[in-house]
């Protein structure tokens, strides 16, 4: 166990400001315009905001922590509504999409797809394939970390067999790809990650009902122009150079052929897919193909699921989107997001600039408050409600909002730990600061040039 001696800076100060919020929280500080239990909803809310950029706990801690805190200290009136966000359809769609992802890797078939990189040509070829890989693989596999973490000792395999000298940034571009772009990938289908999901559970809540095929339209076209620029601009400014002929090696040749598990999982992920598009036309629920594959999967003669396969699933985030939808729930009722608009209405001059500046505006704001946040899913479960406030207050279109948010955040991993997918190729790489920095900015930049097309040009024209 840790001693305080042994917590590091960022713990430490962790621990301290989160444990001054929920002071606040308790003696309910006077805050201007806000009632008492706005204020205690206020400091509960920067508790478990600084224990989760923080992480001096495991999520799942800090989470169970607010929850019970937010029924003693009599903010929710019962424990229901305390622990309300659980029941939200978000939570246990994620659970089900991340089991049936896992599957993917547990037959290997990510392995294979990543070996076939081995007929490429040239070094670069070997990048160009991997991204169009990991682009199709994101159809299937919902967790960008996971892909990461499949394709990362393929790489390092994968340089070896090529003789790349260290200075040919072979490397270097594919630990850039599966940190930066890889995410990007995310953002296609509204199964296809965190991001993706959790969006879609605010825009069906708040702005519209909207099916697998309709995100699918909108968002399918923009994420591969930002997928394929960034990759593209990547291998411009970090050139691939020349190695010499790879030396075939038997643990690294090519797979070939399905057996029987991985024929199996195709099949159903496969139906899945089709089950989506087939059910955005006869309203099947989206939830329904998935829950059915887990189902198939764990019967006795197949048991490609099984219990074990919950162990694998990131327990910590599940919690932490659980507890966040039971805060926003008591700060709407509470009147804290009418208070923050207010304030945010009084200090930025929204109502004297014209609509398009005014969307301008709040997406550089949103991409400010990103820099501050560990995972995108976090930034969007406190960005996401306030930005939807702001569309019914100016007449913004929420859906476009929505979506733009979305790519804002999905696209701005600016530091290192903006995202667990750079952050674990910049400690296993060739990457500098300036890398990530950079790479950060070009995929942002290529998000608002998307973002300004699409208003413009693609979405009017689909919806």
């Amino acid at each position: 166990m840790r001693g305080p001696s042994e917590l590091d800076l960022v713990s430490t100060v962790g621990v301290a400001l989160s444990v001054a919020c929920l002071y606040g929280s308790i003696t309910g500080f006077p805050v201007n315009g806000l009632s008492v239990t706005g204020q205690r909803v206020l400091g509960l809310f920067f508790f478990a905001l600084v224990m989760w950029l923080t992480k001096p706990v495991p999520f799942a801690v800090s989470s169970l922590a607010t929850v019970a805190l937010l029924y003693v200290l009599g903010i929710a009136d019962s424990f229901a509504v305390a622990a309300s966000g659980f029941s939200s359809r978000l939570v246990f769609f994620l659970i089900i999409l991340l089991l049936l992802g896992n599957t993917i890797s547990k037959v290997e078939l990510d392995e294979m797809i990543a070996r076939r990189l081995l007929i490429a040509d040239s070094p670069a070829e070997t990048i160009r394939l991997a991204a169009v890989g990991l682009l199709a693989l994101s159809f299937m596999m919902p967790s960008a970390m996971a892909r990461t973490v499949a394709f990362l000792p393929i790489f390092e395999e994968l340089d070896e067999l090529w003789d790349v000298p260290d200075d040919e940034n072979f490397l270097l571009n594919a630990h850039l790809i599966l940190g930066h772009v890889n995410p990007v990938a995310s953002m296609g289908l509204m199964t296809g990650g965190g991001m993706a999901i959790l969006s879609t559970e605010f825009i069906r809540s708040s702005v519209t009902d909207i099916s697998w095929l309709d995100w699918a339209v909108l968002m399918l076209p923009p994420t591969v122009f930002i997928f394929a620029l960034a990759v593209a601009t990547i291998l411009f400014i970090y050139p691939v150079g020349a190695a010499s002929a790879p030396t075939p090696r038997e643990d690294l040749s090519p797979v070939t052929g399905f057996d029987r598990d991985q024929q199996i999982v195709v099949t159903v992920m496969t139906a899945v897919i089709l089950l989506w598009i087939i059910g955005s036309f006869v309203g099947i629920p989206t939830i329904l193909p998935p829950t059915a594959a887990i189902l198939f999967l764990a019967l006795p003669k197949i048991s490609i699921v099984t219990g074990d396969d919950m162990t694998t699933i990131s327990w910590g985030i599940i919690f932490v989107f659980g507890t966040m939808f039971s805060l926003l729930g008591v700060m709407e009722s509470s009147g804290v997001l009418s208070w923050v608009i207010g304030n945010a209405e009084q200090a930025l001059p929204f109502a004297a600039l014209p609509l398009w500046q005014t969307v301008a505006l709040l997406l550089a704001l949103a991409f400010v408050v990103r820099l501050f946040f560990s995972t995108a899913s976090a930034s969007l479960l406190v960005l996401f409600p306030v930005m939807l406030r702001f569309a019914d207050t100016f007449g913004i279109n929420a859906l476009f909002l929505s979506l733009s948010l979305l790519m804002v955040v999905g696209c701005s991993t600016v530091f290192p730990f903006n995202t667990t997918t750079v952050l674990l190729t910049y400690d296993k790489g060739p990457m500098s600061s300036v890398n990530v920095m950079l790479t950060g900015l070009i995929t942002t930049s290529y998000a608002a040039l998307a973002i300004v097309l699409c208003w413009t040009l693609y979405w009017p024209l689909v919806i």
